[in-house]
């Protein structure tokens, strides 16, 4: 089974925003159909001091694929709001 794995250089995790952007790569491997991935992604968090990284696992739910798509929404609705006031 092929998971999504992230690398991450930042000091700090953000749980919310590392899901979530989880869900969006999983989305774009589904949509392109690059190939069967599994339903979580991982993080691979650096250690700044060369120590060893820590691993994060999200896993794909529902409730984050809706969020998702409601950010995608808000997203086009906002270029379409910039789009006129440009008019």
């Amino acid at each position: 089974e092929k998971i999504i794995v992230d690398w991450k250089t930042s000091s700090s995790k953000n749980d919310d925003v590392w899901a979530l952007k989880g869900t969006f790569y999983h989305y774009l491997v589904q949509q392109n159909k690059l190939c069967d991935v599994a339903d979580k992604v991982l993080y691979v968090q650096l250690d700044r001091n060369g120590g060893m990284p820590t691993v994060h696992e999200y896993e794909i739910t529902k409730n984050l694929k809706s969020l998702m798509v409601a950010t995608i929404m808000c997203y086009r609705f906002e270029e379409k709001v910039k789009n006129k006031k440009r008019w």
